[in-house]
């Protein structure tokens, strides 16, 4: 699992798909490996994140809702869910989702973990309702957690792209 994730990241670094492909052979083997139980739920999450990175977002949410099956409470898959959700044009179950996301998340994770999962999710998604303001307020939360989060460079350099899109995209 863990050399599968490694293989995702620096697809997402690199750009490079060769990545994506090592990682789903990779993140396949783990999952052939691992108990049909709750330890699952790590490697079933990286595989909907290969998927999403390839945009198969069909294959993406049946993963993320197979990892939220296992019980592991592995809040990642909410995220997934509603990101596939999104990508599909299911506006109202990516909103289900990302609550569900945030009423949990508001049980086990700081107050920093829970903006960067899901303030920059929820961003978009008020984007594509027409709330530009709200969404550019979200992003610079987001953005705002992940510089005390210690994410990866990658991952904050996508928040500010992201950022500068709503920006952009508004004609600002």
């Amino acid at each position: 699992d863990a050399l599968g994730s490694a293989f995702l990241q620096k697809a997402r670094e690199s750009g490079d798909i060769a990545y994506f492909d090592l990682a789903e052979q990779t993140l396949k083997r783990s999952l052939a490996l691992a108990p049909q139980d709750f330890r699952a739920a790590d490697p079933l999450v990286h595989m909907a994140l290969v998927y999403m990175g390839e945009h198969r977002f069909s294959d993406a949410l049946a993963c993320a809702q197979k990892a939220m099956g296992t019980g592991s409470g592995n809040l990642a898959a909410f995220a997934i869910e509603g990101d596939a959700y999104t990508d599909m044009g299911d506006y109202d179950e990516a909103a289900a989702a990302y609550n569900t996301l945030q009423s949990l998340g508001q049980a086990i994770l700081s107050p920093l973990q829970l903006a960067y999962m899901s303030d920059s999710r929820m961003a978009y998604l008020c984007y594509l309702r027409g709330d530009t303001a709200e969404a550019v307020r979200l992003m610079n939360g987001a953005i705002t957690a992940a510089l005390q989060t210690n994410v990866p460079r990658e991952n904050l350099a996508w928040l500010y792209f992201e950022l500068g899109e709503r920006y952009f995209q508004t004609g600002d």
